[in-house]
């Protein structure tokens, strides 16, 4: 019964830490534009060789891991491990973040 009601008890304390009210928001600082953060993804996504750009949609935005990739495009997993490694410094390298 007391392991019932101290886990109530700090499930209720958890609950409130996280609650902090809408105005929370108003504290928050909004997003700076800056010219460094207008990088144009989609255009250095282009730039990639399909395979690596095909790899790094599916593991980088889709959520696959790698040996579901490989069973889908019937290649190894360390073929998918290499071409999502090029397809990042490639991305890195046209956002000029070497």
């Amino acid at each position: 019964m007391n392991v019932v009601i101290e886990r109530f008890r700090t499930e209720q304390t958890r609950r409130q830490r996280m609650h902090d009210g809408e105005k929370i928001f108003d504290t928050l600082a909004g997003p700076t534009h800056s010219r460094d953060l207008s990088m144009d993804f989609e255009t250095a996504l282009e730039k990639l060789p399909d395979g690596a750009r095909e790899i790094f949609v599916l593991h980088d935005v889709e959520g696959y891991k790698h040996h579901e990739i490989a069973t889908m495009l019937d290649i190894s997993a360390g073929t998918s491990k290499a071409q999502l490694h090029r397809a990042r410094m490639m991305l890195r390298k046209h956002l000029g973040r070497a």
